[in-house]
Formats: structure tokens, sequence, C-alpha cells
């Protein structure tokens, strides 16, 4: 991978920092920075919580504690703390009772990607059809803290700590080596963060997330997490031949990706388990994206998964 490309690539969209990792079986991994992140700063790498979160649930079903297709409501009954500005709801539709894990990981449950500034309400029935939802990850997380399960506690217990992932947290207040986040132009922004979200906030390292796309894409056929979290569950994109599994996007023949976007920060990781390899983009800017996908295109083309508008949001 040509780091000479890409560091012109970050100097011309004004990324103040961004590290990239390539993973590849068999082999260490190799870790390329720039700029004012390197390969152990903690950046926020917003949705590519999501594959974190949904990793550790399914290693709880595996456990035997967690039924993925029992209704949420056998985790914990209703109603579900939901945070909203300027209010809180207790989430209580009885539509919950159709309303599994499975489909909350896969986008499948009817709820809005966000509800911000309003109370949680089903956009769709459950199961009609494909959404994505931040708001179903967070609902999954509350019904397994309602259980008595922290959100940081799960994750760390089924991937983090495993992993030695030692330098990342779902807890948006920690510090410490902190990337602080920019837009387009340059300039400094305030994080979005001002509590743990299954669905977004993540603080990570490009060498810590490394080691999780390492545990994807090395899994052999059989493995009881990663062959569920790559079990396809329903179309979202016929023209670039994309579906979604339990908590992973998947782009046939043999990827297994991730975007995320949250203000003032882009990430993206790639991979495949046919061929042992995958990169990881991390970086401190809203013009982050193209230059994480500048570096998946140098370790594996220009894949259609690459030009999938969701990887590029209206800042």
């Amino acid at each position: 991978m040509p780091s000479d490309s890409l560091e012109a690539e970050r100097a011309r969209r004004r990324i103040p920092g961004a590290a990239i990792a390539i993973v590849a079986r068999g082999a260490p991994d190799r870790l390329i920075a720039f700029g004012d992140v390197d390969a152990d700063t903690r950046i926020e790498v917003a949705s590519l919580s999501k594959a974190v979160f949904a990793f550790a649930v399914i290693a709880e079903s595996v456990r035997g504690t967690l039924d993925l297709d029992a209704p949420i409501t056998a985790i914990a009954p209703p109603p579900y703390r939901h945070v909203y500005q300027g209010g809180e709801d207790g989430f209580a539709d009885p539509r919950l009772a159709q309303v599994t894990p499975r489909l909350l990981l896969s986008h499948r449950a009817g709820l809005p990607n966000w509800a911000r500034d309003r109370p949680l309400a089903f956009d769709q029935d459950p199961g009609a059809a494909w959404q994505y939802s931040g708001e179903g990850y967070v609902l999954l997380q509350r019904a397994l803290e309602a259980r008595g399960d922290t959100l940081d506690a799960l994750v760390r217990r089924a991937v983090l700590a495993p992993l030695a992932m030692s330098r990342s947290t779902f807890d948006p207040s920690s510090t410490g080596n902190r990337a602080q986040g920019h837009d387009r132009a340059g300039a400094a922004v305030p994080s979005s963060l001002d509590r743990p979200l299954a669905a977004a906030s993540l603080v990570s390292t490009a060498r810590d997330y490394a080691r999780f796309v390492r545990r994807l894409i090395e899994a052999p056929a059989g493995d009881p997490i990663v062959d569920r979290m790559t079990e396809r569950q329903i179309a979202v994109d016929a023209e670039r031949r994309l579906s979604w599994g339990v908590g992973v996007a998947l782009a046939e023949p043999e990827w297994i990706f991730h975007w995320g976007v949250n203000r003032g920060f882009r990430s993206l990781f790639v991979g495949s388990r046919a061929r042992g390899a995958g990169v990881v983009g991390v970086t401190n800017s809203d013009a982050g994206m193209e230059l994480a996908a500048r570096a998946v295109r140098d370790g594996f083309g220009d894949l259609p998964l690459l030009g999938y508008p969701r990887l590029y949001p209206p800042d």
C-alpha cells in the first residue's frame, strides 16, 4: 500500500490525522499513521461500535445466556429507557413482543436511525423491511442493562479483554491520547457523544480495532460467533450486491465491512475470511471516509461496496 499517495490524499482533503491498519493471516499487522494521529491514538470509531457490540451479543447467545430469536422482552420487560434532547421516555410499544436481538442487529426491527429530539417510536412493523437503525442497537443495550449488564462490562468480557483491546472503551468520557474531531475545512468540532451507546460510542485505536478485524477474518468455517455474524439476513443494495448479516454489512462474494460516521470522525473496515485479509481506516475528520476508502482500494481494488452512498452522508 503506497503511503505517499495516502499522505497526499490526506493533505489535499485537510485531514489532520489518520491511521491505517493492514491485517493479513500469518503476518503481523502493518500500521501506517499520518498527521496528528498514530496507531495508538484513541479515536471515536462511530458505527464500527456496532460490529463489536454484535459480536458480544452473539457471544452471549453462544454461552446460552441469550436467545437471538426470542423477544427482547425475554431479556428484561419493558419499558426501556430512551434518552433524547430535552427528555427521557420509557419505550413500551406492544410490538416489542415481536422484536428479537437478531432483528435489531440486522436493522429489521422497524425503528428509526435516531430519535434524538423525540420519544422513540416504530417507523414500521418489526420484520417488515430493512431500515438502518442506531436506536435498535441502543434498545438492545437498554434491555441488557435492565437485566444487570453494563455496556462496557458486556463488551469487555466478550471482546475487549480476550482480544487485548486495552485502549478501547464504550465510555465516551474516557481521556488520554484522545483525538480531536475536525470538519472538512480542518476546524476542530466538539464530540457528539455524551453517554455510552452501543451504536456509536466506541473509542478505539487502529492497533486495537485491527485485532478485532483479525478475529473476524481469521475465523475458520464453523466458528460459532463469526458464522452467525456473517449469515446473510436481508438484501440492502442489489446493484452493489450488498446485504446485512448480524452486526456487519456483507458484499458478495466475500466481503465483511462496516463504516463509522460521528461528527468530526470517519472510519471504515473491510475484510475477507476467504483471503484472510482486512483493512481498517480511522480518521479525525469529516473528510476521512474518502481517505479510508482509498486505503481499501489500494489493498483490494475498487470494490463496489465503496460506492455505497451511506458511507458518505452529508456533513
